[in-house]
């Protein structure tokens, strides 16, 4: 598999390579897991590194770290399931589906070890707040410092969270938006519908 750049990390899809709540209880009974395939009704859950609050970060979600090599994800976490995939451009992707509390988080592994994260469930937040359920407003106000598009799609960073993309729901004004003062012309309350986990250091240029 050949090398990809930073900017393959942060823009999916068409730009190449392709989420407050309290967790309570539940939370503790997150992330372990074993052999490739589906994980068995008697599998045992460990916390996967999860708080009650604050456990999306540039680096990843709890113990799910970007660069954690892949045989060591299971004795962190709850592996649902490891198979390889078809990408959007048709190429193989090894995929590793992971329980973070109540949700599920998907891992892409490059090069047998995690090289990008997938959080589609708004109990996964920065310890701000930011995830699923954020809205475009909410993004502004914490200091949004980059958009990119890809497919139709807009995804936004945040100054202070470099390595999360976070991708807004389809828009027409947002279609249009080529930097931070155009996205103020979009409706605020847009809402996020998903969350990239790239890694500290993928910051994409200004």
């Amino acid at each position: 598999m050949k090398q990809l750049s930073i900017r393959d990390r942060i823009l999916p899809l068409t730009l190449r390579a392709r989420s407050f709540g309290t967790l309570g209880i539940v939370a503790l009974l997150s992330c372990a897991g074993g052999d490739r395939g589906a994980m068995t009704d008697t599998a045992v859950l460990l916390p996967c590194g999860l708080a009650t609050s604050g456990n999306l970060t540039t680096s990843g979600v709890g113990d799910l770290r970007i660069g954690l090599p892949a045989g060591d994800v299971g004795s962190r976490c709850t592996v649902a399931s490891d198979t390889m995939e078809s990408g959007p451009e048709g190429q193989e992707r090894r995929v590793m589906r992971v329980r973070a509390g109540v949700a599920t988080v998907l891992a892409e592994v490059v090069h047998d070890s995690v090289w990008r994260l997938t959080v589609s469930d708004s109990t996964i937040r920065t310890r701000e707040g930011l995830g699923v359920g954020s809205s475009l407003g909410d993004l502004l106000e914490a200091g949004a410092s980059w958009v990119g598009q890809g497919e139709g799609r807009t995804f936004v960073g945040v100054a202070q969270h470099c390595g999360l993309s976070f991708r807004l729901r389809p828009g027409e004004e947002l279609s249009r938006a080529g930097n931070v003062n155009a996205l103020r012309e979009a409706p605020p309350e847009t809402l996020v519908d998903q969350v990239l986990v790239l890694g500290p250091g993928t910051c994409p240029p200004r």
